[in-house]
């Protein structure tokens, strides 16, 4: 079982403060360029000094890879306080097959979610993301 910190660079102190409730925004496949296979993205919603930090655990190794980039929403994000950002997780297929992901949310002042999906990876590399649940965890 693999697990990922979904935090980077500048983010990871920021990040690692925790906050109030990350917003699953968009589930999207992308071909890349041409006989590039298709990727699958998750978007999620956080803040620095407060937002919640993103893990990502798949129940199988080597199926399927991820990795992260956070925009901020304004580029005056230095400047302030608090400054929203968006988390796109990009799953990439390794070898065909199906694993379940569990991107968990986790945050010490707002409730800590287990967002569960089936990602399957077909014979061309591409990957599809299936939504199962988001259910509350008590740690």
């Amino acid at each position: 079982m693999n697990k990922y910190l979904i935090a980077g660079g500048i983010l990871t102190a920021a990040a690692a403060f925790g906050g109030v409730k990350g917003f699953l925004d968009k589930r999207r496949s992308s071909a890349g360029e041409a006989g590039e296979a298709a990727a699958a993205e998750l978007s999620f919603d956080s803040f620095d000094g407060g937002g919640p930090v993103f893990n990502v655990v798949f129940s199988e190794d080597g199926i399927a890879s991820c990795s992260t980039e956070c925009i901020y929403a304004r580029e005056d994000h230095e400047n302030l306080c608090g400054a929203g950002y968006r988390v796109i997780l990009t799953f990439r297929g390794l070898t065909p097959g199906t694993t379940e992901v569990t991107v968990e949310e986790r945050s010490p002042i707002a409730e800590n979610l287990d967002h569960r999906y089936v990602l399957t990876v077909d014979e061309d590399l591409n990957v599809v993301l299936t939504d199962v649940s988001t259910v509350q965890v008590t740690e």
